[in-house]
């Protein structure tokens, strides 16, 4: 597999995603359940959020953009926007 030269982490603390999970419709592979298996274990989401903030920290390659401000997730549009500039800052586009 080769390395990959770019990684962007897209943070949503977990607490706001679990209330995004909450807020979902209903997904067909739940059969029903609101929550698959790691939506629900709120210990993995918080192990899994520390992980990655580790990762972001230890390698130059991966850029963490917060798409959360003031406790308020931003716009698609605006998430865009700090992709791209992330991007044109690598020289990637």
């Amino acid at each position: 597999i080769p390395k990959e030269d770019v990684v962007v982490y897209l943070y949503v603390p977990w607490q706001i995603g679990s209330k995004l999970t909450e807020n979902r419709k209903k997904r067909k592979y739940l059969q029903g359940r609101t929550k698959d298996i790691h939506e629900k274990d709120l210990n993995h989401r918080s192990e899994v959020e520390e992980m990655y903030l580790s990762l972001a920290k230890r390698y130059t390659h991966w850029f963490k953009i917060d798409c959360v401000v003031n406790g308020k997730l931003l716009s698609p549009q605006e998430i865009h926007k700090k992709i791209v500039d992330v991007l044109k800052r690598r020289s990637v586009i």
